[in-house]
């Protein structure tokens, strides 16, 4: 019905350098937001972390702007809501075992569990709103629209500053750590969704 909206996570620093493929990419967000258990965490690693399962969250809501734009049947609308709910389950245990040291790592950490938080919420929205999300636009009452947009525009709103306040904390935490923080393409969620459709088309 091509309603949903998505604002993009873009602040990075470097990760690694050369050419990945889709999902050579995807794993190595995976990896990073593992390592987040790693004792021998760094600032630098810390914040590619955060970053990395920042960006995963991201490749969940371009994957299901691209549903929604699809019009796909409710059925798999909503077991691809359901995986996107699974790899949150997932983010939020590598969130859970990390208790940084840094300056400004405890604020930076508890912003992304709040980004989690909210992106559930978003998430479990669409899932109750399933069947009409699984209709063309023009197949809407005026009163599922209304209904909708009610609820939409306040659990929007909570996504929108909480994803605000991830970059808002991680400028903090790279200022009070002398980190440079520029955009980097390795969390080009966009980018790297778009590839692994165009790679998913050609292997088919």
């Amino acid at each position: 019905m091509k309603r949903l909206l998505i604002l993009p996570f873009t602040f990075g620093l470097v990760l690694s350098c050369g050419e990945q493929t889709s999902k050579d990419a995807i794993s190595e967000l995976q990896n990073d937001g593992e390592s987040l258990s790693d004792i021998y965490m760094t600032e630098v690693k810390f914040n590619d972390a955060l970053v990395s399962e920042a960006t995963l969250i991201d490749l969940e809501f371009y994957k299901i702007l691209d549903l929604d734009e699809k019009n796909v049947p409710e059925s798999q609308f909503r077991a691809e809501l359901d995986s996107s709910l699974g790899i949150l389950d997932k983010i939020d245990l590598n969130l859970s075992v990390v208790d940084p040291s840094f300056s400004g790592g405890a604020t930076f950490l508890t912003a992304m569990k709040d980004l989690s938080l909210k992106s559930r919420t978003l998430i479990q929205f669409y899932i109750k709103n399933v069947t009409i999300l699984s209709k063309t636009e023009n197949d809407w009452t005026e009163e599922e629209l209304d209904n909708f947009n009610t609820d939409y525009g306040t659990i929007f709103d909570a996504y929108s500053d909480a994803n605000d306040n991830v970059i808002v904390t991680q400028e903090k935490f790279a200022s009070l750590n002398n980190m440079e923080l520029f955009e980097n393409t390795d969390y080009d969620a966009e980018a790297i969704y778009n590839n692994s459709t165009q790679e998913e088309t050609e292997n088919n």
